[in-house]
């Protein structure tokens, strides 16, 4: 079972009741796969950019992706997503295939607080830290961004869900919207015709 295609490929999930077979794999062996530090040189290639910039970006858009389904499904359908049981395809990228446990349990704002505080998303986000080296400040700034990004498409109604993903990344408060600052730098504006993103702190 498909969840949320009408919202484009970042929120699109695969629903399932029983573990899917190969080529399917498990999401929390993803931080360490050789596949990560592809995908980071393959963004640095595409950029031309230093690896810390591109190692920022890989970060980004991955962790948008595994964040977007979480929120649209909270947000459309009253429904807790549980990426530490998640399962993903190659190729990777950004827009990554993703099967996902169907939903058991309600959403609570500590639940969703958990999804950016442990498990895959922390565990890529570290791994690809490392990779770089980007700083915990810019990779947190990253998620704030991603889950921004994501409630923006949603709409309205999306923001109070939003806020509860936010409530789990350190140092990330502002005020979600189309207005949002997140209080760091992405570093992205150091690629030549780049510039800085809507919610860059320089911008």
């Amino acid at each position: 079972m498909q969840l949320l295609t009408e919202c484009g490929p970042f929120f699109a999930v695969e629903l399932h009741t029983v573990a899917p077979p190969a080529p399917w794999r498990p999401l929390t062996e993803l931080a360490g796969s050789a596949e990560l530090a592809g995908w980071v040189r393959r963004v640095r290639a595409s950029l031309g950019s230093e690896l810390r910039v591109a190692a920022s970006v890989a970060q980004l858009g991955l962790t948008a992706r595994l964040l977007s389904p979480v929120l649209g499904a909270a947000v459309r359908h009253g429904a807790l997503l549980e990426l530490g049981a998640g399962y993903w395809q190659t190729p990777l990228s950004s827009t990554l295939a993703l099967s996902l446990p169907a939903p058991r349990h309600p959403v609570t704002a500590e639940a969703l607080a958990r999804l950016v505080s442990h498990g895959p998303v922390v565990e890529v986000t570290a791994a690809i830290g490392r990779y770089g080296p980007v700083s915990p400040r810019v990779l947190a700034g990253n998620l704030a961004s991603a889950v921004n990004g994501a409630a923006c498409q949603l709409g309205p109604a999306a923001l109070s869900v939003a806020r509860d993903l936010l409530a789990g990344i350190p140092g990330e408060d502002g005020v979600l919207g189309p207005h949002f600052r997140r209080r760091s730098c992405c570093l992205r504006y150091r690629v030549a015709g780049l510039g800085y993103c809507g919610d860059c702190v320089l911008g």
